[in-house]
C-alpha cells in the first residue's frame, strides 16, 4: 500500500499453536517416611497429550522421550540442581475426548535436604513455590510428529507439602507460614489428619469406601463437564460453518468462523 502517517492500532497477545503436544500435571502426592523424614518424597504424575483446545480436530497417539535431564525443578524461581529426579517408564491411557492414547509418566523428587542451611532460611530443605520446567521436543504425536513446546507447571499444593515436611522434621516452627496462611493452615491440618489415619490403620473401611466414591464422583463429574464443553464447541463450530456456507475452517475464513462461533455462544447466553 501507499505510505501513510496513520497510526495502526493492534492488540498484543500470544500465539497458541493448535497442532502441538503438551505436558500437564495429572496428580501430585507426598510420601512421608515416618522412620526417617529425610527420605520423604514428592511424586508428580504428568500426562502427555495432544493440544486439548484442538479437540477431535487433532487426534493422535503420543510418544514420550522424557528423561531426568529434560526436567528442571525450581523453588521460588531458584533451580534445585542437587535433588534426585527419577522418571518412571511411560504408560498409555485413553484420551476421553479424542479416543487416542495419551501417556502418563510419574516423576519422583527426593533428596530434598540441602547440605547447608542457605542464607535467609531457617531450614535446610528446599522449600517454596515449585515449578517444573520441561524441555521442548520431549513429547511427539505419532501421526504428524508435532512436538511440545517448553512448559512450566506450578502447583501450590507441592509447596505446602514441602512446608509440611519441614515442620514435621522440626526444621520450621509449627505456626510459621511462608505462604498463604489460611490455605497452608487448612492443607496442613487435613494432611496431618490423613497421615494419622493412614498410620493408625483403624479407620472404618466403610467410611474410606464412601470417601473414595466421593472422590471418584467428583473426578467423573469434571470429566463430564469437559466432554460437555467440547461437544458444545463442536456443535457451535458446525452451526457456524453452516450459517456461513463453509464446509471447513481454513486460514482464509478462520477469523470469520471464530467470530460466528462467539456470536452463536452469546445467543445461548442471552436466551
Amino acid at each position: 500500500t501507499d505510505a501513510t502517517d496513520s497510526i495502526i492500532n493492534y492488540t498484543r497477545g500470544t500465539i497458541n499453536p493448535k497442532y502441538r503436544t503438551e505436558w500437564i500435571k495429572e496428580a501430585s502426592a507426598l510420601a512421608i517416611d515416618k522412620n526417617n523424614l529425610e527420605n520423604s518424597k514428592i511424586t508428580v504424575t504428568l500426562r502427555g497429550r495432544t493440544n486439548a483446545e484442538a479437540g477431535k480436530d487433532f487426534t493422535s497417539n503420543v510418544e514420550s522421550s522424557l528423561k531426568a535431564e529434560n526436567l528442571h525443578v525450581y523453588f521460588d524461581e531458584e533451580e534445585a540442581t542437587d535433588i534426585t529426579k527419577d522418571i518412571a517408564t511411560a504408560t498409555t491411557t485413553k484420551n476421553a475426548t479424542t479416543g487416542a492414547n495419551d501417556v502418563l509418566q510419574v516423576i519422583t523428587l527426593s533428596n530434598l535436604e540441602e547440605t547447608l542451611r542457605q542464607k535467609g532460611k531457617n531450614y535446610k530443605e528446599w522449600s517454596g513455590n515449585i515449578s517444573l520446567k520441561i524441555d521442548k521436543k520431549t513429547l511427539k504425536d505419532t501421526t504428524y510428529n508435532n512436538q511440545n513446546l517448553q512448559s512450566i507447571d506450578t502447583s501450590k499444593e507441592l509447596k505446602y507439602m514441602l512446608a509440611y515436611v519441614s515442620k514435621a522434621a522440626g526444621f520450621t516452627k509449627p505456626m510459621e507460614f511462608a505462604f498463604n496462611e489460611q490455605d497452608q493452615f487448612i492443607f496442613e491440618s487435613i494432611l496431618f489428619s490423613a497421615m494419622t489415619l493412614y498410620g493408625n490403620k483403624n479407620v472404618s473401611e466403610t467410611k474410606i469406601a464412601e470417601s473414595h466414591k466421593r472422590f471418584v464422583d467428583q473426578i467423573e463429574h469434571k470429566m463430564e463437564e469437559k466432554m460437555s464443553r467440547t461437544l458444545e464447541l463442536n456443535s457451535a463450530k458446525v452451526q457456524a460453518l453452516k450459517e456461513l456456507n463453509y464446509t471447513e475452517i481454513n486460514e482464509k475464513n478462520a477469523a470469520e468462523v471464530l467470530e460466528k462461533i462467539a456470536e452463536i455462544q452469546s445467543r445461548k447466553v442471552t436466551n
